[in-house]
């Protein structure tokens, strides 16, 4: 992995960037360029305990973005 700041990763238009330093959870990994740069494997465990400790409004959104996809496609087909 090429080491590369958050300020170049942004000029160039990257989504992630690598800085070889660990987040303050001990994670060597890449962080996210938008918001505050978290590192990639503590966005996902926070992702990951968000969705079991909310599994109604996980199930609820995921239907949601279902039923968007479905019109979306419907719209394409129909094109």
């Amino acid at each position: 992995m090429e080491i590369i700041s958050r300020a170049d990763a942004k000029a160039r238009g990257l989504h992630n960037y690598f800085t070889g330093v660990p987040c303050k959870n001990g994670h060597v990994a890449e962080r996210y360029v938008a918001g505050t740069g978290p590192c990639v494997v503590c966005d996902a465990e926070n992702q990951t305990r968000y969705k079991k400790a909310n599994p109604d409004k996980t199930r609820a959104w995921q239907r949601a973005y279902r039923e968007r996809r479905k019109a979306k496609l419907a719209g394409e087909a129909s094109a």
